[in-house]
C-alpha cells in the first residue's frame, strides 16, 4: 500500500527525491549527486525573496530585476510564479566547472504555464554564442535545449497542454542529448556539447546586455528543478514520471508503417519483472481486456521485442505487453498502443487535391505510388457521377512511371476535375485510393482583382515551421472557387488571385549557419512563378529577421526581383520594385518606406541600429516611381511593407521617417498599406489611408492568418474587401469604397 501511496503523489518534489534515491539503491548504484535542488512546496506562500538551493553546492536563487515572484497554489500543487515582465531569478553561485558539456547531466523541471512561446527560459549558466547552456520549452527549434547552432534541440511535434503540469527531463550522457516530457521520449540530438559556464545561473529567462527585461522569459509556475551530476536512464525518467509500465518503444503511437511486418519493441519499466505477457489484435476492446485471442503468450525479461507477419494493409492494430513477476503473477498491466499498416494506395497527387488554380494549359498527373504497387489504373473525368462507373483512361501504369497525359489539349477555365489511381499490389489487395480533384483557374478580369497578403513565415523558427507554411500554402491553392462568407456580407466565389505578398520575415534568422537549407525550403514551397507548391505568382519583400545587405536573403531576393515578370521598376540596388495588376500599380517597399535609416529606441527603450533594420532607400524609390508609373494619372496605388502602424511596429520606425513618408504620398491615391511584423492581424486607419497586418502562419498548432483582398473597379468608385482567413475558417471581414480616379492634389 504504502507504494502506492507514492505514486499517488509522486510528483511531489520531496517524494521525486525518496523515489530517485530508492530507485539507485535498489540497483545497487550510488545516487547521483544533486548539484542544484529547488522545492516550491517547503516555501511559505506569497512573494519570494530568495529561494534556498538545497542542493549539495548551496547558495540562493535572488530576484535580479524589481519584480518578485510569489509562492502560489496552482492546479493543487504549489509552485513559484515566473510570471511578470521583470520577473528572474540569479544564483549568488558560480555554476561548477562539471556543467561543462564534457560530463553528463540531468535536468528535471516541473512546469506549469498558460501560453507558450517560442522558446520560454527556465534555466541557463552559459550565455556564450556558440558555448550557451539554456534549457526551456517552447515552439522553437531550440526551445529544449541550446549550446551552438550545430547543437539545439527542440521538442517534436511542439509542446503538450497548456494550463497543465508537466515534467520536463533533460538528459545529457556524453553522447547524446535527450528531452523527455512526462516520462515520454520527446527528442533526440547528438552530441558532444560545448559548454563554457558563466558567471552565474538564470532561473526564469536570461539576462542580454542592452535589454532592459528577462529575454525569453519563462512567464509559467515551476514547482521543483533539480541538476544531477549524472545521466539517468530511461527507465529512470520512465519512474520518477510516475510510471511502472514496460516502456513501449516501436511503432510509435500512431505510426503508419509500410510495411505488412512488424517488430514489437519495449523496454522493462520496472526491475522486479521477470516477464512479458504479449498482447495484440485488431480490437482495440480484446487488448485492452486482456482477451484470450488477443494473448499471444508470455516471453522471458532478457526479450524485450516481439515478431508480427501477415498483417493487413490499411489496417489498424493494437498493442500492450504487461509485466510479470517470478511467481507468474501480474505486475503491471501495460499501455495500450496502436498503429497502422499503410493502405498501399497512391499518394501525393500534382496537382495536389482541391487544387482551386491549376493552369488550362496543364497536360499530366502525377503521384507517388504505394508501397507494394505492381501495376497502376488511372480514371479521368470532369463529372464526378460517371468516375465511379467510367473505363481507365490507362491501364497497367509501372511504378517508376507515375504520370499521364491528358487527353485535353486544353482544359476549361472554371472547371473541377476529378481522378484517380487504382493500385494492383500483387499478391496482396488492390487499394482503390481516393478520388482527387483540382480546378481550373478563372480568366483574368481587371473588374474582379484578388490577391493574397502574407507575412512573418519565419521559415526555420519553429519545429513545424515548415509544416504550418506549407498548409497555408495548400489553403491558399485551395480557395479559389469557394465561397465568400456570406454571413459576413460578402457573396460570390472567390476569383484566382494574381499573385501572392510576401511582406518580410521570410526566414527566423537570416544570418543562422543552415541559412541556405531554410531558404531552399521556403522556395521550394514558394516557388517564384506559381512554378512549386504555391501555384501564383510570389511577391516577396524582406523584414529585420531577413537578415543584412550582404546576406543570402536579400542577395537570392535581388536575383529573383530580376526574373519577375511584368515589373515596371526596380530600384538600383535591386531590393525594391514595383508592378500593376489591371489599373492597379503596387510597390513592394520591403522593411519601411525610408532613407538610410537611423539609430532609434524601441518599444523596451532598447537602442537598434544596424545594417538588417535599415530600408536602404525605399522613401527615394518610392518617391521617384510614382512620379514615373503614375504621375498626375490619379489612379490607385496600394503599398508594401515590413514594418506598420500600431504601437509596436511604430516603435520601429522613426516618427521622423513616418511623417517623410506621409508627405511623399499625399498626393497620389492610396487605397491601401498592407504590412506584417506585429504578426495580428489587424486593420485600422493612417492619416485616411487604410492599413492592415497580414499575420502569420506560424501559429501552432493552428495554421495562422493570410489576407484575401478582393478590388471590385467600377466606373467611378471602387469597393476593397480585405478579409482574414485561417485554414478552414474566416475571421473579420472588412469593406471600404475608393476612387477610382483621383484629382491629384496641387
Amino acid at each position: 500500500m504504502r507504494r502506492r501511496v507514492f505514486l499517488k503523489s509522486l510528483f511531489s518534489p520531496l517524494i521525486l527525491f525518496f523515489v530517485l534515491f530508492n530507485c539507485f539503491n535498489i540497483m545497487g548504484l550510488a545516487a547521483p549527486r544533486k548539484i542544484i535542488y529547488l522545492d516550491a512546496s517547503i516555501l511559505p506562500e506569497g512573494s519570494l525573496k530568495k529561494w534556498h538551493n538545497l542542493g549539495t553546492i548551496g547558495g540562493d536563487f535572488i530576484p535580479v530585476f524589481r519584480g518578485l515572484p510569489s509562492v502560489q497554489i496552482i492546479s493543487g500543487q504549489k509552485a513559484v510564479s515566473l510570471i511578470g515582465p521583470d520577473v528572474l531569478l540569479r544564483s549568488t553561485f558560480t555554476p561548477p566547472s562539471s556543467l561543462n558539456g564534457r560530463k553528463p547531466f540531468t535536468i528535471l523541471a516541473k512546469v506549469y504555464f498558460n501560453e507558450l512561446a517560442q522558446r520560454q527560459i527556465i534555466l541557463n549558466w552559459s550565455q556564450e554564442t556558440e558555448y550557451s547552456a539554456i534549457f526551456g520549452f517552447g515552439k522553437g527549434l531550440d526551445a529544449a535545449f541550446y549550446n551552438s547552432v550545430k547543437n539545439r534541440l527542440g521538442y517534436k511535434g511542439g509542446f503538450p497542454l497548456q494550463k497543465a503540469w508537466h515534467l520536463l527531463a533533460l538528459v545529457y550522457d556524453q553522447q547524446k542529448l535527450s528531452i523527455y516530457v512526462d516520462g515520454w521520449l520527446n527528442s533526440q540530438v547528438d552530441g558532444p556539447l560545448d559548454i563554457k559556464p558563466g558567471k552565474f545561473i538564470y532561473l526564469g529567462g536570461q539576462v542580454v546586455t542592452g535589454f532592459p527585461l528577462p529575454f525569453d522569459p519563462f512567464n509559467g509556475y515551476l514547482a521543483s528543478l533539480e541538476v544531477l551530476d549524472e545521466a539517468l536512464s530511461m527507465a529512470n525518467v520512465w519512474n520518477l514520471a510516475g510510471h511502472h509500465e514496460a516502456i513501449p518503444l516501436y511503432p510509435a503511437e500512431g505510426e503508419v508503417i509500410p510495411a505488412v511486418s512488424v517488430t514489437l519493441r519495449w523496454e522493462k519499466g520496472d526491475d522486479r519483472t521477470s516477464g512479458f505477457s504479449v498482447f495484440f489484435s485488431s480490437s482495440k476492446e480484446e487488448v485492452e481486456k486482456g482477451e484470450k485471442r488477443a494473448a499471444k503468450g508470455n516471453i522471458s525479461a532478457e526479450t524485450s521485442t516481439y515478431d508480427l507477419t501477415g498483417l493487413k494493409t490499411g489496417q489498424a492494430y493494437f498493442w500492450r505487453i504487461d509485466q510479470i513477476e517470478a511467481n507468474g503473477k501480474l505486475l503491471q498491466a501495460g499501455l495500450v498502443r496502436s498503429f497502422v499498416i499503410d493502405h498501399g494506395s497512391a499518394r501525393n497527387p500534382s496537382p495536389h487535391h482541391l487544387h482551386g488554380s491549376v493552369r488550362p494549359d496543364l497536360n499530366r498527373l502525377r503521384w507517388e505510388p504505394g508501397p507494394w504497387a505492381a501495376s497502376q489504373d488511372i480514371y479521368f473525368t470532369a463529372d464526378l457521377k460517371k468516375l465511379e462507373k467510367a473505363k481507365p483512361v490507362a491501364r497497367g501504369v509501372k511504378p517508376g512511371s507515375d504520370y499521364f497525359y491528358l487527353p485535353e489539349k486544353k482544359l476549361d477555365h472554371g472547371q473541377n476535375y476529378y481522378w484517380k489511381v487504382i493500385t494492383k499490389n500483387g499478391n496482396l489487395p488492390d487499394s482503390p485510393g481516393p478520388v482527387w480533384s483540382f480546378r481550373v483557374q478563372d480568366e483574368l478580369d481587371d473588374k474582379d482583382l484578388t490577391f493574397f497578403v502574407a507575412s512573418d513565415l519565419h521559415y526555420g523558427g519553429t519545429v513545424n515551421f515548415r509544416k504550418l507554411n506549407r498548409t497555408m500554402v495548400e489553403a491558399m491553392n485551395s480557395l479559389p472557387g469557394q465561397f465568400y462568407p456570406e454571413e459576413r456580407g460578402v457573396k460570390g466565389k472567390i476569383h484566382t488571385p494574381r499573385g501572392v505578398v510576401i511582406t518580410g520575415d521570410i526566414v527566423d534568422d537570416g544570418s543562422a549557419l543552415d541559412i541556405e537549407k531554410t531558404w531552399q525550403e521556403y522556395v521550394e514551397d514558394y516557388g517564384l512563378n506559381g512554378d512549386k507548391l504555391l501555384a501564383f505568382p510570389v511577391y516577396e519583400g524582406f523584414g529585420e529577421s531577413d537578415g543584412p545587405s550582404s546576406g543570402l536573403v536579400r542577395t537570392n531576393l535581388k536575383s529573383r526581383n530580376r526574373l519577375r515578370p511584368g515589373l515596371r521598376s526596380i530600384s538600383a540596388d535591386g531590393l525594391h520594385y514595383s508592378w500593376d495588376w489591371g489599373p492597379i500599380h503596387l510597390v513592394q517597399l520591403n522593411l519601411y518606406p525610408g532613407s538610410a535609416g537611423e539609430e532609434y529606441l524601441n518599444i523596451w527603450r532598447r537602442r537598434v541600429n544596424g545594417d538588417a533594420r535599415y530600408p536602404k532607400y525605399s522613401l527615394e524609390f518610392l518617391i521617384d516611381d510614382l512620379r514615373r508609373n503614375v504621375g498626375n494619372s490619379g489612379r490607385p496605388v496600394i503599398l508594401f511593407q515590413h514594418y506598420g502602424f500600431d504601437t509596436w511596429s511604430e516603435a520601429f520606425w522613426t516618427e521622423k521617417e513616418r511623417n517623410a513618408f506621409l508627405q511623399a504620398i499625399q498626393p497620389y491615391n492610396i487605397i491601401a498599406i498592407f504590412w506584417g511584423h506585429s504578426e495580428v492581424p489587424q486593420g485600422f486607419s493612417w492619416h485616411g489611408i487604410k492599413t492592415w497586418c497580414a499575420g502569420t502562419p506560424n501559429r501552432d498548432p493552428d495554421p495562422g492568418e493570410f489576407l484575401v483582398v478582393k478590388i471590385s473597379i467600377g466606373r467611378k468608385n471602387g469597393q476593397l474587401i480585405v478579409a482574414t482567413r485561417k485554414t478552414n475558417s474566416w475571421e473579420s471581414v472588412e469593406k471600404s469604397t475608393f476612387l477610382v480616379k483621383k484629382v491629384p492634389a496641387k
